[in-house]
């Protein structure tokens, strides 16, 4: 049986809003999720329809979906991704471009916690592409407002955001710091227009966009490798951690190391901090360097 699920069923009780939720024609069928999954953000180096990091952003909510609706109750919460684990499941179809969808299943282990199992595929021909599991931490809005209440400010909608979808965009990098050994850099203040969305009074930047800027570290990382301009490359796996809120007002140094090398294959590791040395998120990463050197 399929059953439609409109934008306010979940927002009624998931505290994520539009345009961080980019999700289109959700549906349940048994006891899985799916929906039409866009691609909004620049692939600069990376190859394949989609990024690694705006992949687990949409299966991250798909996920969430899926536990929203398997939950108990009707209090609005926030679902908090602490830990994806992803890899890539075919290279075959990796072009650049096509029609993309995602299934997901929740599990909800009690009051606190939950995980979601999800699945991006090509429409055309229905292909795996990745395969993405995450576990969430359930923080009711009451709670979540009373702790950090320090923290509240007007997080913009999309009709008033100076940035029409963040998510979209790719926000200026200062600080640049490039050796064969180490890349850093600085995303400046979190500005509340970056975390549009996500979430509504309390914008914080999601682990997913952390992500994708780890993914930039990481892409000029492996240029000082292989002494090349803009190498191109494929991810095959990775794991992202949160480990602190990166609320609006922090200012966050995105750094990337090279744990290990094997021909065209290279193991990192990255994370983002703030100036007193607070740890926000951390990956570890598998890509393959497609251009040989």
């Amino acid at each position: 049986m399929i059953t439609n699920i409109s934008d306010e069923q979940i927002f009624r009780k998931n505290l994520i809003r539009p345009p961080y939720y980019a999700l289109r024609e959700l549906v349940k069928i048994g006891n899985e999720v799916r929906a039409t999954i866009p691609v909004e953000q620049p692939r600069g180096n990376e190859r394949g329809v989609i990024t690694f990091a705006e992949s687990a952003r949409h299966l991250a909510i798909l996920g969430s979906c899926a536990v929203t609706l398997d939950k108990e109750g009707d209090e609005s919460c926030l679902y908090i991704a602490l830990e994806g684990r992803q890899k890539l499941c075919t290279e075959k179809s990796m072009g650049d471009s096509g029609n993309l969808y995602g299934i997901a299943r929740g599990e909800v282990i009690d009051k606190r916690r939950a995980k979601a199992y999800t699945r991006l595929f090509l429409a055309a021909n229905d292909e795996l592409l990745y395969e993405t599991e995450v576990d969430f931490y359930i923080i009711p809005q009451r709670i979540f407002a009373r702790k950090y209440f320090d923290f509240r400010q007007e997080n913009p909608s999309v009709s008033t955001a100076s940035i029409a979808n963040p998510y979209g965009e790719v926000f200026p990098l200062y600080d640049i710091s490039l050796t064969r050994e180490k890349v850093s850099f600085s995303l400046g203040v979190v500005r509340p227009e970056y975390c549009c969305g996500h979430f509504p009074d309390y914008p914080v930047l999601p682990l997913a966009v952390l992500g994708y800027y780890q993914s930039k570290a990481i892409s000029l990382l492996l240029d000082q490798l292989t002494g090349l301009s803009d190498t191109p490359y494929l991810f095959n796996s990775g794991v992202l951690r949160a480990h602190n809120f990166a609320f609006a007002g922090t200012k966050l140094i995105f750094l990337a190391r090279s744990l290990e090398c094997c021909g065209d294959v290279y193991l990192f590791e990255s994370e983002v901090v703030t100036p007193a040395g607070e740890k926000i998120a951390d990956a570890t990463v598998t890509l393959t360097s497609l251009e040989k050197t």
